[in-house]
């Protein structure tokens, strides 16, 4: 279930939250060395920690091991690490160190984020930032907006987050600062997760991986390993999920990540479940909801409620789906926690649906469409696309920008150079002097200019390799709208399907009322028209989505397979089609077909004559064919010529013309794909005549050069003139 992955990572990125760029540790051992050996033989680190904190002075090293202290227990026992926090903050506020005052508030703010208590987090972790930058606490600065960045995620401005998390990375030396980067890297790669950019999210998680295994550290390594299964649970390669959760479950109890340990086994059982193993599925499930309960997980505990609730509708148990769902929707909503507010919403909507309990059913979708609504839309998603790309820009850029000014210096030093070698001549008089000075300037600048050269041209192939990236990611963003408008499918299908169970169950004297009559029928026919524009939506999105083959197309072939098609619109309209002389072009008949189909229709539907006319005619240009569809219908204002091929763009309302308002842009976009372009000539009234050219092949541009060598400009100008 998508919703509850995307919990799971959230919970999986704060796990990094506690990890500390700086350790106290050497402090420590001096502490123990003082004490003896066998006293702490058989204690754990957190109760050796609590010994030297009774044994430790009211001074700036107590506060650091009350601070360890409280990493140790956040994921754990969360309200424990609140409270040390808070001795941590006191002791520092009175001596005055502010470093320690900014740690601990910020790990006040952790316990509390933890627990799913967000707005008492931020409010910790603002102080804490503003204490941090007014004392320019550099090291502290980037945890901080991290750990806020993960709460704006959280409560759905993803947005927000995602320009956070790149504002970081560009502030700091990713090479030294590698923990950080991690941290940083996993989370950007959450946010792809959540827009279901699988393979983007995947490539984030193992650059992070490939930093937590060179550090070392156990958490992060269970965390990248965990999102890793995550994505490759979305993929269907269930064989690979199954050995990252596995290790990274035996890293978590390892090192008792009680956090971590309650995602991993919800992941778990989702896994079992997606395989279709619903027993082993109701073992791991209760697990890490009882694991969640006992740290005061909140959103792990909405996540793991959702799924038990999901997990019940595929047993057919309704009325227990039901109370796990709205339990974990109470929490929810009682922490602000959109995502899960979203999917608790969905989970009703199908329990009460397999209930057939349509009425509770519809008003649960409505709820969730407009929780997902309130989320996520396609500017969004552009947004978070952009930033990705920006980011691995914005460093080339950076570069670039020190290499010009270094090449500036540069000059400037040759020139400086230059002058005082021609000073030096003029005073001693010299000729010969002068001479091998100019020669040996003039080398030694040649060799300066090669060498930026060289430089410049390797950073403007990056340029380029950026402008290719991001290239890609405008193509994903039209893969999003492609799958946006699959989507809407579903719950059109819904409408019309519940429309036709209310019209059977209706009694006949209802039927038979004119009113309600009517209002069924507006319903079937919106639904349809809504169905011929998500069509036209998916239709448009294809063309870029897939690979148009180019082949040779007979033009006057493809006309008689439009007619076929339009044959009964043709008769029953008592249209008058004429067809001159078509040429053969280099385009894919399909597309082309479209086009033709789409610019006859055009002509048809705009047209109120008795005896509606079509006439297509081509003519040769130098390098291409132009195409011409004219008709005798109601004409085009001169001032709409332009936007009549935008996108659901209509000059009239659906009472007066049937269309979804993408037929043209489908035929401009199909067009552009060929090279060529196309447009319209009309005036209001007399008629519209559509234009479009095809470039000619390579081979015909060839015999074309050919032919102009062999006969005089004079003649071939003529022969065009003709044509």
């Amino acid at each position: 279930m998508q919703s509850s992955r995307k919990i799971n990572h959230h919970l999986s990125k704060r796990i990094f939250q506690g990890r500390k760029i700086y350790s106290i540790w050497i402090v420590c051992l001096l502490v123990l060395s003082m004490v003896p050996e066998q006293l702490f033989a058989d204690q754990s680190k957190t109760d050796s920690l609590l010994t030297l904190i009774s044994t430790t002075g009211e001074d700036s090293s107590k506060v650091e091991l009350l601070l360890d202290l409280g990493w140790e227990l956040y994921n754990s026992q969360p309200l424990e690490t609140i409270k040390y926090g808070h001795q941590a903050y006191s002791l520092s506020k009175s001596l005055s160190y502010k470093k320690g005052e900014v740690s601990a508030l910020n790990i006040i703010g952790l316990g509390y984020d933890v627990r799913g208590e967000f707005t008492e987090a931020m409010t910790y972790y603002q102080l804490a930032l503003e204490i941090a930058e007014t004392h320019k606490d550099l090291k502290m600065i980037p945890n901080i907006k991290n750990n806020m960045a993960l709460i704006h995620q959280t409560r759905g401005d993803y947005g927000k987050a995602m320009e956070v998390f790149h504002d970081i990375l560009n502030q700091i030396d990713e090479d030294k600062q590698q923990g950080l980067a991690s941290v940083l890297l996993n989370n950007i790669g959450n946010i792809h997760a959540i827009q279901e950019n699988h393979p983007k999210a995947l490539e984030y998680y193992k650059r992070s991986l490939a930093i937590e295994r060179e550090l070392d550290y156990p958490i992060g390594i269970s965390t990248a390993l965990s999102n890793m299964g995550n994505e490759y649970q979305e993929l269907d390669e269930m064989a690979k999920a199954f050995i990252c959760f596995k290790e990274a479950l035996s890293i978590s109890q390892s090192v008792n990540d009680k956090a971590g340990e309650a995602i991993i086994l919800s992941s778990i059982g989702e896994l079992q479940q997606k395989k279709g193993l619903l027993d082993l599925a109701d073992e791991y499930f209760p697990q890490a909801l009882s694991i969640a309960k006992e740290i005061g997980d909140q959103v792990t505990e909405v996540e793991v409620l959702n799924k038990l609730a999901m997990l019940r509708i595929e047993q057919e148990n309704y009325s227990e789906s039901i109370k796990f769902a709205k339990e974990s929707l109470q929490i929810a909503r009682e922490i602000g926690n959109k995502e899960g507010v979203k999917d608790n919403l969905e989970t009703l909507a199908k329990s009460h649906a397999a209930m057939r309990d349509f009425e509770q059913a519809y008003e649960y979708q409505n709820l969730y469409t407009a929780a997902k609504d309130s989320l996520f839309d396609n500017e969004k998603s552009k947004q978070i696309i952009e930033m990705a790309t920006q980011y691995e820009t914005q460093k080339k850029d950076a570069e670039n920008k020190l290499l010009k000014e270094q090449q500036a210096k540069n000059e400037v030093i040759i020139q400086q150079r230059t002058f005082m070698g021609l000073a030096i001549a003029a005073i001693l008089g010299l000729m010969s002097i002068l001479a091998f000075v100019m020669f040996s300037n003039y080398r030694q600048k040649n060799r300066y200019s090669q060498k930026l050269e060289e430089e410049v041209a390797s950073r403007t192939n990056d340029l380029e390799d950026s402008n290719t990236k991001l290239r890609a990611s405008n193509k994903e963003l039209e893969r999003f709208a492609y799958i946006a408008s699959h989507d809407l499918k579903e719950p059109l299908r819904n409408i019309m399907s519940f429309a036709k169970l209310v019209e059977r169950r209706l009694p006949e004297e209802v039927k038979n009322n004119k009113d309600i009559a009517e209002y069924m029928s507006y319903i079937f026919n919106n639904t349809i028209q809504m169905h011929s524009l998500i069509e036209d939506v998916l239709e448009y999105s294809r063309i870029d989505n897939l690979k148009i083959q180019k082949e040779e197309v007979d033009m006057n072939d493809l006309i008689v397979q439009v007619t076929k098609m339009l044959s009964s619109t043709l008769r029953e309209g008592n249209v008058e089609l004429k067809v001159g002389t078509l040429p053969k072009v280099v385009a894919n008949n399909s597309k082309l077909f479209i086009v033709i189909k789409n610019l006859i229709e055009n002509g048809l539907k705009y047209n109120d004559s008795y005896i509606p006319k079509i006439w297509i005619q081509s003519r040769e240009l130098y390098d291409a064919y132009e195409i011409s569809i004219t008709d005798n219908g109601i004409g085009i204002d001169a001032e709409y010529k332009d936007q009549i091929f935008g996108m659901f763009k209509r000059l009239h309302n659906r009472e007066e013309y049937q269309g979804s308002g993408l037929g043209l842009s489908i035929c401009q976009k199909i067009i552009h794909t060929f090279g060529g372009k196309i447009w319209v000539e009309s005036e209001k009234g007399q008629g519209s005549k559509f234009k479009f050219t095809i470039p000619k092949s390579a081979k015909e541009m060839e015999a074309k050069k050919q032919l102009s060598n062999q006969i005089s400009p004079v003649d071939l100008r003529k022969m065009e003139i003709n044509n």
